[in-house]
């Protein structure tokens, strides 16, 4: 039985978006480290208003 064309391309999309994923996620955690480790300013980005409201929210809906 042979893949067609676009199941294969569909695959490999799946598969580059999962890394993608698993790469934003240790990234947040090295991020969420050094905030904790004082390794960066958090009152700084505060004061910007940039927060990580946004990647729980993908979080959240990841999990669902």
């Amino acid at each position: 039985m042979q893949c067609s064309s676009s199941l294969a391309s569909c695959n490999k999309l799946v598969e580059r978006v999962n890394k993608s994923i698993d790469r934003l996620r240790k990234f947040r955690s090295a991020l969420i480290t050094a905030a904790v480790t004082g390794q960066i300013d958090v009152n700084e980005w505060s004061r910007r208003g940039h927060s990580d409201a946004k990647l729980d929210a993908i979080a959240k809906e990841m999990e669902a």
